[in-house]
């Protein structure tokens, strides 16, 4: 994920994304999502997800009662390229000194950002409703992860759960044909990368980042997010339905300027 680009003017743009559904939401989420012409269900990077129906899906979004957390990186930033470098190093350092098996840099990079998602998605809880979720489930998008990483973001997970006062329960991996309303933060995400690189969802990116204004979201500013300094040590973890996790990802060779929320 996090590499400098082979050649001039090529920029990377990367967003992990959660949404936080309530049980009782979750049949009026499954109708927002958008469709084609036979029913099948749509994504961010589809051709029949048009500009106007990403706003719709945004402004239809913002009526129900989620809570949505995004972080847009330059994943081709020479800081950002560092510090993912410099703490997965740091952190197979500790894992090697007790015989575990190290991390990839992705798959730890990505750890840490969905941690930070889950304490993003519990303030903005707090700001709409006045409290937190006393406990929630985790839903990730299947990804190509080893069974040691599996275990490690469980760990991850559940502690930023602890740091804010919340249970996490289960944290499972699943497709999108099997729990649709992973599309949620797939279109999230989509929507924020096509208008970064491309431009042509100004209306959904601009009701998103209003939402993000009045507290109703969290989008943070990416351009050049490093990772924390100071890495998690790998072995000291303290201990509504669903808060379903995902990405997107775009590459644009264009000189534009790097995505930005």
């Amino acid at each position: 994920v996090f590499r400098e680009p082979e050649s001039p003017g090529v920029c990377t743009g990367y967003v992990p994304c959660a949404v936080g559904v309530p049980a009782l939401s979750a049949e009026r989420l499954m109708r927002i999502l958008p469709r084609d012409k036979t029913g099948a269900l749509l994504k961010a990077a589809d051709s029949g997800f048009s500009a106007d129906r990403a706003y719709e899906f945004v402004r239809q979004l913002l009526d129900t009662d989620v809570d949505v957390a995004a972080i847009l990186i330059d994943t081709s930033h020479p800081a950002s390229v560092a510090a993912a470098r410099s703490n997965t190093e740091l952190v197979n350092q500790r894992r090697q000194a007790v015989h575990h098996r190290k991390m990839t840099e992705a798959g730890f990079s990505y750890g840490i950002f969905a941690g930070q998602l889950i304490t993003d998605l519990l303030m903005a809880s707090l700001e709409r409703t006045g409290c937190r979720p006393t406990f929630f489930d985790v839903v990730l998008d299947n990804a190509a992860l080893k069974a040691v990483q599996e275990r490690q973001w469980r760990d991850w997970l559940r502690a930023a759960g602890a740091n804010n006062d919340t249970s996490v329960g289960d944290v499972v991996w699943t497709s999108e044909q099997a729990e649709p309303l992973l599309l949620l933060p797939d279109l999230v995400a989509g929507i924020l990368l096509r208008d970064a690189v491309a431009g042509d969802c100004q209306r959904a990116r601009q009701a998103l980042q209003d939402a993000g204004r009045a507290g109703r979201l969290s989008i943070r500013d990416g351009y050049n997010i490093p990772l924390p300094q100071q890495a998690p040590d790998a072995h000291d973890v303290p201990q509504s339905r669903v808060s379903v996790n995902g990405s997107a990802q775009l590459h644009n060779a264009a000189d534009d300027a790097p995505p930005r929320s």
